[in-house]
């Protein structure tokens, strides 16, 4: 290899595409909660984080993990996945979707409710069909198939039988 093709390789190291992957919050988007408090998603190295921030005591405050959540009867969740959530329009609430189940989650309190618990394996809430969830993002977390009101009141659900299909792998 030449000089030159070695700066080229070094060069090509530092292309957007490929620092992208490397870079954490390079853009972080609040949720104002009142006046003087909001919360934002951090990224960490290994999942995320909940952060709320409050600018009249300029203290910020860990409300939410992946990996530790309580539920609304004070039992405490492990979650070693990295949920994704889909935060309602006035940034008070997440739902999050968990053993075919969904979850609510107070943004301003980490308190954790279970909105479902009758969730079962391909007729779960919130999911996708298999062949999209499957065939199209090979093993990435999606989001939960959530839709939030206008006013954060109400919550319209996907949920999809496929139980009476048979799960086949595709023949490659």
């Amino acid at each position: 290899m030449t000089l030159l093709d070695n700066r080229y390789h070094r060069a090509e190291k530092l292309l957007a595409w490929n620092l992208a992957p490397k870079l954490k919050n390079l853009s972080l988007q609040p949720h104002w909660l009142d006046e003087h408090r909001f919360w934002f998603k951090r990224d960490l190295a290994e999942g995320w984080e909940i952060v709320r921030v409050d600018t009249r005591t300029l203290t910020e405050t860990i409300v939410g993990q992946p990996s530790s959540r309580k539920v609304s009867n004070g039992t405490q969740i492990n979650n070693s996945d990295q949920a994704l959530s889909v935060v309602s329009p006035n940034g008070k609430y997440a739902v999050i979707a968990r053993d075919n189940n969904l979850y609510l989650l107070d943004l301003t309190t980490s308190l954790e409710t279970p909105l479902t618990d009758d969730g079962e394996s391909h007729y779960g809430y919130g999911t996708y069909a298999d062949f999209f969830s499957a065939g199209l993002v090979e093993n990435k977390p999606l989001a939960p198939a959530v839709q939030w009101s206008v006013d954060s009141r109400y919550l319209a659900v996907q949920r999809i039988d496929e139980r009476q299909f048979s799960t086949k792998s595709p023949n490659l």
